[in-house]
């Protein structure tokens, strides 16, 4: 079973050399007649043993081109893996039993293993001759160095057959690239284009392979062009080209289209530098690109009429609570004088996208103040002893982070106001928002009041606003809440902060 597998392995690296039933090769044939010349035989051969056949890659002095492998003395070779010599076949002990009727007059045989890298023996380098004979240790050692040899040769041949197929693979995948390929040397000329170029630009290859590249260039660009292909070549790296500005080529009717263009150097020995540009037509990219801005145009004026009528609609429901509050006992009203506060506060972000340049953030800086203070005069009655203070970066909040800060600063503040300064006494509440890394940012709200009642837990607490601020936090923005509790009371709120809108507060 063990040599069943070593001899499929074998049989499988032979024949990776895509070199049995090739034809004569010049480097085969000078190595078996040195080999011959050397040895003083008037045969050698690179034998390659098959499944079924013993196949010659080269032979000098015989003319069959394979022999069937059980009459062969090179499996005795490869299973071996050693160098066989064979003085007189006739006697020799070995091969007394061979029956070998092709070849009926073969009385000496040397042979030396063909050893590839992976350790695998493919045939023989050997000679034969019709009478017996011996070999010095001098011609033994050239028959087993022109082995080395022989095997070196196919590796350089496989090598060269890998590289070729890459060569293949690589133009069908220039030739299939859905973007125009092309080549351009050192001084401009295009060395390459391929199938695709010829669609873009309307230009057979044969018209453009040796031309100047200024040719697919609008005449009003061309100076222009020249510049930047210097600067390119000065400090080459990849690049899109024309970032911040519309680029155009030029076809062979004098129609001019708007393309996107990639350019990579490829620095070379034989060749210098030259510039593989790759060549996109974004004619139907800025066709759809109008069409889109005509139609979020239409859709920002329609979407501000909806901000609008939402804000003027919570409103409508704010007001209807505070009449219903006006017919409950006192003790019932505050919970309907908590809900308008809430809605309020979501109106008011609404009346601030309406406002706003954006309609898909607002600065939450102006939002907190109004909120802010709108709870403390309108509501709470208590702006003439609560001090309100704001510090905050103007961060830009889009609406699904906005309305649950807006709804936690609504209770944070209310709660503050109510419980933290009892019987009128004086204070301030501090509202911040900042970057605490760069992927997080912190929202705080503080007060130096009294403090939180004892054991009291933002866990378990039956505070239907402190449940409200634990909910938004931790389902609608995925933060967390830390409560410090000493010199006054401060609820800090952490989040993960959108790329997009770190982007924008930023610049």
């Amino acid at each position: 079973m063990e040599r069943d597998l070593f001899e499929r392995e074998r049989l499988a690296a032979l024949y990776s050399y895509r070199i049995l039933d090739s034809g004569a090769e010049e480097a085969f044939d000078a190595l078996t007649k040195l080999a011959a010349n050397i040895c003083e035989t008037p045969v050698a051969l690179i034998s390659l043993l098959d499944a079924r056949r013993q196949w010659f890659k080269s032979y000098y002095g015989l003319t069959p081109a394979q022999t069937p492998r059980e009459i062969s003395f090179c499996r005795n070779v490869v299973q071996d893996r050693q160098v066989l010599i064979v003085e007189d076949a006739l006697q020799d002990p070995r091969f007394a039993d061979r029956e070998a009727p092709e070849q009926p007059s073969i009385r000496f045989y040397a042979g030396a293993p063909l050893i590839n890298v992976g350790g695998h023996a493919l045939g023989t380098l050997c000679v034969i001759d019709q009478r017996p004979r011996q070999l010095s240790h001098a011609q033994l050692d050239a028959l087993v160095a022109l082995s080395g040899q022989t095997v070196a040769l196919f590796e350089l041949r496989r090598k060269s057959i890998e590289l070729e197929s890459e060569r293949v693979r690589l133009h069908w995948t220039i030739e299939a690239a859905p973007s125009g390929i092309l080549m351009v040397g050192e001084s401009g000329e295009i060395r390459l284009v391929n199938e695709q170029v010829e669609r873009l630009f309307g230009y057979d290859r044969a018209e453009l392979i040796g031309r100047s590249i200024d040719l697919l260039v609008p005449h009003k660009l061309r100076s222009a062009h020249a510049g930047h292909r210097t600067s390119f070549q000065k400090a080459p790296e990849g690049r899109d080209m024309g970032v911040g500005r519309d680029l155009f080529g030029l076809r062979k009717d004098g129609s001019e289209f708007p393309v996107e263009v990639r350019l990579n150097p490829i620095i070379t020995d034989s060749e210098g530098k030259l510039v593989l540009a790759s060549v996109v037509d974004i004619t139907e990219r800025k066709q759809a690109e109008s069409r889109l801005r005509a139609s979020l145009d239409e859709k920002e004026t329609l979407l501000k009429e909806i901000h609008h009528r939402v804000k003027n609609n919570l409103q409508i429901v704010s007001s209807l609570l505070n009449l219903q509050c006006t017919s409950l006992r006192p003790e019932d009203s505050r919970a309907f004088l908590e809900s308008e506060t809430r809605i309020r506060a979501m109106g008011l972000i609404h009346e601030a996208l309406y406002r706003s340049d954006s309609l898909s953030w607002i600065e939450f800086r102006d939002y907190a103040e109004s909120l802010g203070r709108t709870l403390l005069s309108a509501y709470l009655k208590a702006s003439d002893r609560i001090r309100l203070i704001v510090e905050m970066d103007r961060l830009p909040l889009d609406i699904d982070t906005a309305i649950p800060c807006g709804l936690m600063l609504n209770e944070l503040i209310t709660n503050a106001a109510i419980h933290a300064f009892p019987d009128n006494r004086e204070g301030e509440i501090r509202i911040g928002l900042r970057w605490k890394s760069d992927e997080q940012l912190e929202f705080s709200v503080a007060d130096n009041g009294v403090g939180l009642p004892p054991g009291l837990a933002i866990d378990t607490t039956t505070s239907l606003g402190l449940r409200l601020v634990r909910s938004l936090a931790e389902d609608q923005l995925n933060g967390s809440i830390r409560i410090v509790d000493g010199e006054g009371t401060t609820f800090e709120i952490t989040f993960p902060a959108r790329k997009e809108r770190g982007k924008s507060a930023i610049a």
